[in-house]
């Protein structure tokens, strides 16, 4: 049995008696995080890290426990944050979530690691805070993300438009040797058959494409 992967995979120490005790006793301590930040984009108000810690800290050292946050790569180069709450017995809970920004730049990998730091260490140790700020632009940029795709994809599947069908038959007019190629191509009896993914490349052979005169063989 491979001890170390057992220990690499534990949450928690074998014991927790007294870390639930002095927990209980600093959360009785504990103030409630004030909402002094401000968030433009959603004109709304919400408590940052500094705020969630100030509320929480004073009750947690009071009673031997402190917490540990730190950035955990794995085996294959993901990230992790890990949260530790320790306590001066040695007993100890940890959490960890993956770090996937939705924006891979420094900003949104900075302000998702924020985000992480702030729900981690609010989750672990009980503190009561005010709206979500990052999590709520990070959470919202994420869902899009995964919309974005599947919308972009339905769209390519749909049949073009009635002004996109229009400037085909603009382009088309007097030329309809052309059409008819395109519509034996494509299989379809008319240009409002076609679909949104195939328009633009039916565009460009439109404009190479010449035209069949009368005496060609």
């Amino acid at each position: 049995m491979d001890t170390k992967k057992i220990q690499q995979d534990k949450s928690e120490s074998d014991t927790l008696a007294n870390l639930y005790d002095a927990l209980s006793k600093a959360q009785m301590d504990m103030d409630v995080a004030s909402k002094d930040s401000k968030n433009p984009y959603y004109k709304s108000t919400y408590s940052d890290l500094s705020t969630v810690v100030k509320a929480s800290r004073p009750a947690l050292c009071k009673n031997g426990l402190s917490v540990i946050q730190r950035i955990h790569t794995g085996l294959h180069g993901e990230m992790f944050m890990l949260t530790r709450l320790s306590h001066s017995s040695g007993e100890w809970i940890e959490s960890k979530m993956p770090i996937n920004p939705p924006k891979k730049d420094i900003q949104g990998i900075g302000s998702y690691i924020t985000y992480l730091r702030r729900y981690m260490y609010s989750s672990m140790v009980g503190v009561i805070s005010g709206d979500d700020d990052d999590g709520e632009r990070a959470m919202k940029a994420h869902i899009e993300n995964e919309k974005k795709p599947q919308a972009e994809k339905e769209f390519k599947d749909k049949l073009i438009s009635p002004d996109r069908v229009s400037l085909l038959e603009f382009m088309l007019n007097g030329k309809e040797d052309i059409k008819n190629r395109i519509l034996a191509a494509y299989n379809i009896k008319s240009l409002s058959e076609i679909k949104n993914y195939q328009f633009p490349n039916l565009i460009e052979k439109i404009k190479i494409t010449p035209t069949h005169t009368e005496g060609e063989n």
